[in-house]
Order: structure tokens, then C-alpha cells, then sequence
């Protein structure tokens, strides 16, 4: 009996860090999934206005499927081939030339969506015309690249190794090619 006694905490120690070892691993691929899809929206939506409402709107749809998992920051990178430098973060839209970036952190304990403002929206469909998706022509690729990036912060219940680990998924996708005419015809 004082066997039990003594192994009984260490196995429901172990058990219930399973328990939510599992957990954690379902929402890291939760994230993921909110992730890439994001990434598949934007890419499909080029040269369209809504383009980053689009994005946020598919990324929020995928987050919702999480058990305990805070989403912590967004950030959407779009920039040609050749200037193509991810960006590691960026506060609201900021454009340049050959690049445009949009960053959110969600304060703590905040409801985990990102809300878009109608200035980052404008700013991003204003630029979001310079972005060039035609199909590659031989070697030459200049279709832009888009890199949506989620974090999130996963509270451990039983704090068995750290009180909580920190998500990161990064997803980096072609430009789907559009049809605007100024494109060089493909061989």
C-alpha cells in the first residue's frame, strides 16, 4: 500500500502530462492548418482588393478549432522574388517599394482574433496592385511571394516542463498567376 502511495502522484503526473502533451499537439497543428490556409487564400485572392481581409478572416476561422492555444501575433509578408526578405515582424501595414507587410500582437488575455482596422485594409489594397503574379517564362520567375506567419502561446495545465511553450508556423507560397494583360505570353 505505501508503494501505491508513492508511485500513484508520479503516474498521474506522467499521465496527465500525456494527457496534455496532446492537447498542445493538436492545437500546434491546428495553427498550422489556420496557417497554410491563410497562405492559400492570399495566394489565390493577388492583385484583388480584400486580399488581407481575406487572409485574417481564414487564419480566425482555423484558430477557432484551438483547445488552449493563444494566438499572440500575425504578421503577412508579400514581396517580389528578386527583394524577397521575410520579415520577422511589422506593426500595422507598412509599404515599400517591392514589398507591402502587415503585423498585429494580441495584447494578453485578449479575445484571440485578429480585427483588422479600416486604415491597414486601405493601405494594403492600395498597394496590393503592385504586386506582380504572372507565370514564370522559362527561368525568369516574377510572380511575388506571400509568407503568413502565426504565433501562439500554449498554457501547459500541469507545468510538467515549462509553464507554457511558445507556437511559431510559417508558410511561404507562390502568387497564384493572374490574367492582367501585362503579362509576357508563355511558350
Amino acid at each position: 500500500m505505501v508503494e501505491f502511495a508513492i508511485i500513484l502522484p508520479l503516474v498521474l503526473l506522467l499521465t496527465f502530462g500525456l494527457i496534455d502533451f496532446g492537447f498542445a499537439f493538436a492545437d500546434a497543428a491546428g495553427i498550422k492548418s489556420a496557417t497554410r490556409s491563410g497562405a492559400r487564400i492570399g495566394s489565390a485572392l493577388s492583385k484583388q482588393a480584400g486580399q488581407l481581409q481575406s487572409i485574417t478572416t481564414a487564419v480566425n476561422a482555423g484558430l477557432g478549432n484551438s483547445t488552449r492555444a493563444q494566438a499572440t501575433e500575425i504578421i503577412i509578408y508579400a514581396a517580389s522574388p528578386n527583394g524577397f526578405t521575410p520579415r520577422d515582424s511589422c506593426s500595422g501595414t507598412e509599404v515599400g517599394a517591392g514589398w507591402m507587410c502587415y503585423g498585429q500582437v494580441i495584447p494578453t488575455n485578449a479575445p484571440d482574433r485578429f480585427i483588422l482596422s479600416a486604415s491597414d485594409v486601405a493601405a494594403w489594397d492600395n498597394a496590393v496592385g503592385k504586386q506582380d503574379a504572372c507565370p514564370a517564362v522559362g527561368t525568369n520567375i516574377t510572380a511575388w511571394k506571400l509568407q503568413v506567419t502565426v504565433k501562439a502561446r500554449y498554457p501547459f495545465l500541469t507545468k510538467l516542463v515549462s509553464a507554457n511553450i511558445d507556437l511559431r508556423e510559417k508558410v511561404l507560397i507562390d502568387l497564384e498567376p493572374t490574367s492582367t494583360g501585362s503579362c509576357a505570353p508563355t511558350p
